[in-house]
């Protein structure tokens, strides 16, 4: 896959994120830096799971597009 491929991924992840918000799905608050690195740990813990719980690499490739989206948001809020 592209890099630029790869980033489209991640900017359509972000795009899905801030819907969630913008549904009232989730609250929409500022996270400290370390609140968005334990979120992003929390995710990568789940990328493990999934790659392990399916044996495959796809569900985890789908994880891991999630993680680098959480990644990006952190750098908006805070850089």
């Amino acid at each position: 896959m592209t890099r630029d491929k790869v980033f489209k991924l991640i900017d359509e992840e972000r795009i899905r994120q801030e819907n969630f918000y913008k549904e009232g799905r989730f609250r929409q608050e500022m996270h400290t830096v370390g609140a968005e690195i334990a979120l992003i740990h929390e995710y990568v813990h789940k990328t493990q799971s999934k790659w392990s719980d399916t044996f495959g690499d796809e569900e985890a490739l789908k994880e891991i597009v999630k993680v680098a989206a959480l990644c990006v948001r952190a750098l908006e809020n805070h850089k």
